[in-house]
Parts: C-alpha cells; sequence; structure tokens
C-alpha cells in the first residue's frame, strides 16, 4: 500500500511538472524536477524493500539443483507440446507394461512359436519407445532468450547440462524398469533373460538422455518463434529421436550376428554396444559441454 502511495505521489509530481514545462519553463528546470522525482521514488522504494530483519541464507549445491529440477519439471508439465511429444513414449512404456500383464495369453499365444525371438524384440520395443521421448534435446533451446541467466549462474555449466540430463532420466529410468519387468513376467522370462533385458534398456535409456543433451548444444534453436518449433521442427530433437534408431538397429545386426557364435555373445555384443555409445556420449558431454553451453 505504502509503494502505491509512493508511485501515486511520483506521477503526480511528474504531471505537474509537466503542466509548468507546458506554461513556458525551461526544459532544463523541468527535466531537473523530473529527475528530482524519479530518485526520491527510487530511494524511497529502496528504503521500503531494505528491512531491518532481512537475513541471508547460504544456498547449497543441492538446493540449487532441486531448484533447476523443479524448473524443469514445470516446464515439462506445464507445456503441453512438450509434454506430449517428447512424453508420448513414456505413455506407450506404461501401457506396453500393462498390457503385457492384462493380455498375457493371447500375446503369448501370438509369440509362442518355436524360435521367435523373444528377448530381443522385448528389448527393442522398450528401447524404440525410449527413442520417442526426446525430453533434454529441446531443453536448452527452450530456455531462449532467458538462457543468459543460467549461464550467468553461480555454478558450473556442466550441473546445468546433468540437471537437464537427470530429468529426463527421473522419467525415463522408472517407466524402463516398470515396463521391463511387467514384460519379462509376461512372456515368463528366466531371471538372467529379465537382467539382460533390464541392463540392455537402462544403457540405452542412460546413453540416449546424454546424446540428446549433445543434440540440443549442437543444433540449438534459441530464435525460434515458439515451442513448436523447437519441438518438432528442430534438427537437435529430430537426431535424439532417429539417431538412437539407427542404433537399435546396429544392435539387432550384433544380435544376429552374435547368434550365429553363441547364445552369450548374442546378449554380449548388444549390451557391448550400448555401453561403448554411453561412455563416449559421457565423456564428450562431460568434457565439451560446458563450452559448447558457453558459445551459444
Amino acid at each position: 500500500m505504502k509503494k502505491f502511495l509512493i508511485l501515486l505521489k511520483v506521477s503526480i509530481q511528474s504531471m505537474l511538472l509537466s503542466s509548468t514545462h507546458s506554461r513556458g519553463r525551461s526544459r532544463k528546470k523541468t527535466a531537473t524536477g523530473l529527475g528530482r522525482v524519479y530518485r526520491q521514488a527510487v530511494t524511497a522504494f529502496a528504503a521500503r524493500s531494505a528491512q531491518s530483519n532481512y537475513k541471508l541464507s547460504a544456498q547449497s549445491a543441492s538446493s540449487q539443483k532441486k531448484a533447476l529440477l523443479r524448473k524443469e519439471a514445470q516446464r515439462f508439465f506445464g507445456t503441453p507440446m512438450y509434454f506430449w511429444n517428447a512424453g508420448l513414449g513414456l505413455i506407450m512404456l506404461l501401457a506396453a507394461g500393462a498390457a503385457s500383464l492384462v493380455m498375457r495369453e493371447k500375446l503369448l499365444a501370438f509369440v509362442g512359436m518355436e524360435g521367435f525371438p523373444l528377448l530381443p524384440m522385448a528389448a527393442a520395443v522398450i528401447c524404440f519407445c525410449l527413442c520417442t521421448c526426446p525430453i533434454a534435446a529441446p531443453s536448452v533451446s527452450l530456455e531462449g532468450k532467458y538462457l543468459w541467466i543460467l549461464r550467468e549462474a553461480p555454478m558450473p555449466g556442466s550441473t546445468l547440462l546433468w540437471v537437464k540430463v537427470g530429468f529426463q532420466l527421473l522419467l525415463t529410468l522408472p517407466c524402463t524398469v516398470i515396463a521391463g519387468a511387467c514384460i519379462s513376467i509376461a512372456l515368463g522370462f528366466h531371471l538372467w533373460q529379465g537382467a539382460a533385458l533390464l541392463i540392455s534398456a537402462l544403457l540405452f535409456a542412460v546413453g540416449h538422455a546424454m546424446f540428446g543433451m549433445l543434440m540440443g548444444l549442437a543444433f540449438p534453436k534459441l530464435d525460434a518463434v515458439n515451442e513448436t518449433v523447437i519441438i518438432k521442427q528442430s534438427l537437435a530433437t529430430t537426431l535424439a529421436m532417429f539417431a538412437p534408431m539407427a542404433a537399435l538397429a546396429a544392435a539387432g545386426g550384433l544380435y544376429w550376428l552374435g547368434s550365429q557364435m553363441s547364445g552369450w555373445a548374442a546378449l554380449a555384443l548388444p549390451i557391448l554396444l550400448f555401453t561403448l555409445l554411453t561412455a563416449v556420449c559421457a565423456a564428450i558431454l562431460s568434457k565439451r559441454g560446458p563450452v559448447m553451453l558457453q558459445a551459444l
């Protein structure tokens, strides 16, 4: 209320000075009067804002990360275009897991033919759904003209990048585990088969998140007119979806190649490929990520 009264006083004084100028007084005197009114207003607001009971509190690194995660969650769940385009794969994952349990008998009858590769097909379904979840890829471009605020924040640039990657993993990893467990139960996998399915899917999910972050840094679109252009038409989002699909196809080829040798090779080669790609993405993001962020 006091700030409103101060603002009202300043407005009245400004109008009086303007009317004085219109009556023929010098412009210099009018400008001096307006400057004095402005200084009075700034001083009054500053004095009002500086309370004696104001206390400074230290901000820990964990509180900074929580604030950034909260910001990412608000943008993701508060932007329908972002949620439905980047989060549809999560819904597909959960739906596939639930449907495999509900329709277990029909599913087993459909895939019950001898020699049908149940394990690689289950892994392919889960990983394909993950490919349609490019959550981290457009996150840098969605900052838009406010990206400089995050770059100038008192925290390492790597923290911002890993928080964005971590936010995608907070969504994809639980959905991957739930879908993998449901499908393993529905298809009657042995423990080692279920473990192999989850390990390969989780490695793919982690690598996909880091690769998407790298694409967002390499192909930013900070001048987009709206979120639709960034999420649906940017090169970063496109590559974050289709390049992992190519890696998934390569893993399928390695599975077939390994199956010509032995059963364990058929499982080991795709997992080895996912491990290698994930390690490469982690190394590049750790070393080059902050530099690429500062160059935007």
